[in-house]
């Protein structure tokens, strides 16, 4: 099955579903509702003080770990032929919360793989934990930076025919502001309603993430909308037709932004990075430039060898795709062989034995101009200031296959990763 493909803009989705059996509903629900764009306020002020978000030491291993988490998909996709090719986006926050929802419901063997993956091999992190800092984030982070227009939202669907334990219920509702509904599974009903609001959380950048009605009785969702102008922005007087070389050795024509500004820039063993702020600088695009187009593996390297603020001469395609990861085809790669699939134990979601995950689907849309980027992401599972000092110049021409991180910057906790290597 395919792990990624390329379209449009970047959203990101993360949506699971569980097998469950039972006994019906005594409390049905209402459709969640569907936000409208509008009822994110962006101030004028562009330079309105950063509010930073304040984490403990268990709290920051939380963020190691879910970054952790992050690149093992990346080298994952990286040393796989059947992924590697094609550009990629995925959100590794959006996998964070799909699978923390999950370990609320989880028998000891799977519980044990997901809390490795948010809290990490050795912090001794329980579900309360994640949970705790879970609330932080989504209480915390859209207040990061009043220019960005930043959402998080839940969803659960239970099928008319079937119930979940109220201890799930209950933490949902309390950690995750979780938005509940009844909806018919195997419908095409069903399948517009849980469409519906995807597109609507995500403001219309994932428009349709099931393609099929959904046959089972339990399905989850997050999703997340990143919408920022740049701090610099590119002017479009500037923009100009030139080349970009992908991956396999073509080349496509592409409306090449270009601006000179003052940025951080660094170089390690393997690529040259520039830091692309936002807003009020509370989240930025990371940008590497490999030194071989052809190897994306050790891209994301700590061994830096040179770095600092630089006067950077900037070239930068618009581009836009869309990209797809099907997360349980990755987690058995990874080890975690408990958490999808007939073995995984989702009992304490249904109060039935060893109920299963049958899918963990992620689809996310990316779309990057002059004036700055819209993201978002679903996952569904089936459950810098002037002080007279002379700076170096550097170009930085992405020109060729790149990557990318959009990151928050005072816990720095991953949004998305991806690269281009084709447009």
């Amino acid at each position: 099955m395919k792990i990624y493909s390329h379209i449009l803009k970047s959203i990101l989705i993360s949506t699971f579903a569980v097998i469950g059996t039972s006994c019906g509903n005594d409390d049905p629900v209402t459709n969640p509702p569907v936000p409208d764009d509008s009822e994110i306020e962006v101030p004028d002020d562009r330079f309105a003080p950063l509010v930073e978000i304040t984490l403990t030491d268990t709290e920051k291993e939380q963020i190691k770990a879910t970054n952790l988490f992050g690149r093992n998909i990346w080298n994952i996709i990286e040393s796989t032929p059947e992924f590697k090719d094609g550009n990629v986006l995925y959100s590794p926050i959006s996998f964070r919360y799909a699978l923390s929802m999950l370990a609320n419901g989880a028998g000891e063997e799977t519980k044990g793989q997901i809390l490795s993956i948010v809290g990490g091999e050795k912090s001794g992190i329980d579900v309360d934990g994640v949970n705790g800092l879970n609330k932080k984030l989504l209480e915390e982070i859209p207040a990061v930076d009043t220019k960005v227009k930043l959402a998080f939202a839940n969803g659960l669907w239970i099928d008319k025919a079937s119930n979940v334990l109220p201890g799930f219920a209950e933490a949902m509702t309390a950690s995750y502001n979780i938005q509940s509904a009844e909806f018919e599974k195997a419908t095409e009903k069903g399948r517009g309603e849980i469409n519906t609001w995807i597109s609507g959380n995500t403001f219309g950048l994932i428009p349709e993430f099931l393609e099929t009605p959904p046959v089972s009785d339990i399905v989850l969702a997050n999703a997340l909308y990143f919408g920022s102008e740049w701090r610099n922005k590119f002017e479009e007087k500037n923009t100009r037709d030139e080349k970009f070389g992908n991956a396999d050795g073509s080349e496509a024509n592409v409306k090449m932004m270009s601006m000179t500004t003052r940025l951080y820039w660094a170089k390690t063993d393997n690529a040259e990075t520039i830091t692309l702020p936002y807003g009020n600088t509370g989240f930025a695009m990371e940008l590497y430039r490999p030194n071989d187009s052809n190897d994306f593996s050790g891209i994301f390297s700590d061994n830096i060898v040179e770095s600092g603020v630089r006067n950077v001469s900037v070239k930068m395609p618009r581009f836009e795709y869309e990209s797809e990861i099907q997360a349980s085809q990755i987690l058995p790669l990874l080890g975690y062989d408990k958490i999808t699939g007939n073995d995984a134990d989702y009992s304490g979601i249904t109060g039935e034995d060893k109920t299963p995950a049958t899918a963990i689907l992620q689809k996310n849309r990316i779309e990057v101009d002059e004036k700055g980027t819209k993201a978002a992401s679903a996952t569904v599972v089936m459950i810098m200031g002037d002080n007279g000092q002379e700076y170096k110049n550097v170009n930085f021409f992405l020109d060729r296959p790149f990557a990318f991180i959009i990151r928050e910057s005072s816990t720095g906790a991953i949004l998305f990763m991806g690269k281009v290597e084709k447009l």
